[in-house]
C-alpha cells in the first residue's frame, strides 16, 4: 500500500508534467496517471524528469490530448494513429497500404511487436 504523501507527490509531479495540455477524456487521463506512477517507480527511470516520463508514455498517442495535431515526419509518415479499427485495416486490399496502417496502429497488432 502506498502512502498518502507518495500518492500526493506522484499526482503533483503528473500535473506539473501535463502542464497546460488537456487530456481528451478523464478516463484517458486516469489511464496515463496509472502508467506514469508505475514508470515513476521503475529503476531505469530514476533521474528522469516527470516531463520525460510522461512524454515517453504519450508520444505515440495522437489522441491522448485535445488540440494536438499529428506531425508529419521526414519521409511523410504521420506520427500517431489513423483512428481505424483492426478490422478496417485488415480489410484494406493494397498490401503496402495495409502494412503502413498496421505499423501506424501498432497498438492494435501486438503480435507485430514480437517479430
Amino acid at each position: 500500500r502506498i502512502s498518502r504523501e507518495k500518492a500526493e507527490s506522484d499526482e503533483r509531479l503528473f500535473n506539473e508534467a501535463v502542464g497546460e495540455k488537456k487530456f481528451s477524456h478523464d478516463a484517458v487521463k486516469s489511464h496515463y496517471f496509472n502508467l506514469f506512477r508505475q514508470d515513476l517507480a521503475k529503476e531505469e527511470n530514476k533521474g528522469k524528469s516527470a516531463v520525460d516520463i510522461l512524454h515517453n508514455l504519450t508520444k505515440d498517442d495522437a489522441t491522448a490530448f485535445t488540440g494536438v495535431q499529428a506531425v508529419k515526419l521526414q519521409g511523410g509518415r504521420p506520427q500517431g494513429t489513423s483512428g481505424k479499427t483492426r478490422d478496417e485495416i485488415m480489410a484494406i486490399k493494397d498490401g503496402a497500404t495495409r502494412r503502413a496502417e498496421m505499423v501506424a496502429n501498432a497498438h492494435l497488432f501486438p503480435e507485430m511487436n514480437n517479430k
